[in-house]
């Protein structure tokens, strides 16, 4: 049985809920994950889609632009932009339809995003804190008015208000 018909059989086992046997694992252990290609590029009869080490996929490509000059258009798109992507085309047509940005440099993403991505830890820990110190502020407010009792309504005197009139003071005034 092949490794990858073997690897699809675990799978379903996993899927069914079934424990992987030892030889199950003595399966992964074997398979070369780092050669891995889909089904599509193992069966393409023209190689139209390869897999492989970067460089020899430049290489390749490259090779098959000096082959056939008439046949592609002479750029590798993806063995510069962006300090290089992980999947490079050749084509008989420009790709410029695909809404590609076309002033894109060399410069890999890190240090395109790092201006940006340098901030967002303080931005947490600063909203973190802002947010922290409301929540203690708005619980001690609440915690002080609860000990309070309730407030008084309008028109209510207070004691020790000045304008509270004794029994005293309206006999005087009779």
């Amino acid at each position: 049985m092949r490794l990858p018909e073997r690897l699809a059989r675990i799978l379903e086992k996993a899927l069914d809920g079934e424990a992987p046997s030892e030889a199950d694992s003595a399966c992964l252990l074997e398979f070369p994950f780092d050669s891995v290609e889909a089904d599509c590029v193992e069966a393409c009869p023209e190689k139209a889609a390869i897999f492989g080490d970067r460089a020899e996929l430049l290489e390749e490509a490259h090779r098959r632009l000096r082959a056939n000059p008439e046949k592609y258009v002479q750029e590798v798109h993806g063995e510069h932009e962006v300090g290089g992507t992980s999947v490079l085309y050749i084509s008989d047509i420009s790709l410029d339809f695909l809404a590609w940005q076309p002033d894109l440099d060399d410069r890999p993403l890190p240090e395109r995003t790092w201006a940006s991505l340098k901030k967002v830890l303080p931005m947490i820990l600063g909203m973190g804190g802002l947010m922290a110190g409301t929540y203690w502020i708005i619980g001690r407010r609440m915690k002080l008015a609860a000990e309070a009792g309730p407030p008084s309504a309008p028109g209510e005197s207070q004691a020790g208000d000045s304008t509270n009139t004794t029994q005293g003071d309206r006999d005087d005034h009779d």
